[in-house]
């Protein structure tokens, strides 16, 4: 399984935007969908290039949050969990961040996620208390200093 940056906030090909809304369907369901324009899309695929876990990161374009960014949307399909897919995705995007100048990333999970909570933490994130809480109430809300 291969982990690569398949898009990036300037350029997302039709078959990365597909693919991260199927996927992002499949994992998410009824949520509502992924915006996959502006940001970075990774997809980790099987041997037969279909994709099977994908996460994203997008810069904060507002200026009272310079140099900030967010990760978005990640998930690995039911039966390739276990295998540090997740932790692969994190440490991408944390990278991706600091090669483009970010001192900080923000992200949230829902609080029925804790595998996710668990692998940001063992990735060095913290929870914070957002000024709003963006995501609602049942949401843990990490933030990492780069």
């Amino acid at each position: 399984m291969i982990l690569r940056c398949e898009a990036r906030p300037e350029h997302l090909p039709a078959r990365v935007r597909e693919d991260v809304l199927k996927l992002d369907k499949t994992l998410f369901g009824e949520d509502v969908a992924v915006e996959p324009e502006g940001g970075w899309w990774w997809i980790i695929r099987d041997y037969r290039g279909k994709g099977i876990a994908f996460a994203g990161l997008r810069p904060c374009h507002h200026e009272s949050n310079k140099g900030l960014c967010f990760m978005i949307r990640s998930g690995v399909l039911t039966k390739h969990r276990g295998q540090g897919m997740q932790k692969r995705l994190i440490r991408a995007r944390i990278a991706m961040a600091k090669r483009n100048g970010f001192k900080q990333i923000v992200t949230y999970v829902l609080d029925w996620n804790l595998a996710s909570a668990n692998s940001l933490i063992a990735c060095g994130f913290r929870l914070y208390i957002p000024e709003s809480k963006y995501a609602g109430n049942k949401a843990y809300y990490f933030q990492k200093k780069l």
